[in-house]
């Protein structure tokens, strides 16, 4: 319905501005799916375009469903394949090179796991 503005010239309502809060944007089965989206392997930045929200956004989603540090942008299975490459005795650089992670990131994650360094002459070939 169109009303009078203090010019006299009619003046068309507007419409409802969607909500910006995610938690009314966001059921609690969307948050589930994403969560399970990231287990399984989807990256922050692909989930927030799937559902449309910011990649901070998902990065919250993630921390309170306790699945992600807070600083890190990497799934279960980079950080299990990471983890994984140490034992193994590949080094933190060669780790970086292999899984495209930079190589601080890499030792954020060993750091947090406390992943314990391979014994001497137990290192992977180059």
């Amino acid at each position: 319905m169109a009303e009078a503005g203090s010019d006299g010239a009619a003046t068309a309502e507007l419409p409802a501005r969607p909500t910006r809060r995610l938690r009314y944007r966001l059921s609690e089965t969307d948050r589930e799916a994403i969560v399970a989206g990231f287990l399984a392997g989807e990256s922050k930045l692909a989930l927030s375009r799937k559902w449309q929200v910011s990649a901070y956004s998902i990065r919250l989603i993630l921390i309170e469903a306790g699945v992600a540090q807070a600083g890190l942008n990497l799934s279960e299975r980079q950080v299990e394949e990471i983890c994984r490459l140490y034992r193994a005795g590949v080094s933190v650089l060669e780790i970086s090179r292999r899984t495209g992670v930079p190589d601080s990131t890499a030792r954020m994650v060993l750091v947090e796991r406390k992943v314990e360094a391979p014994k001497p002459g137990r290192r992977a070939p180059r």
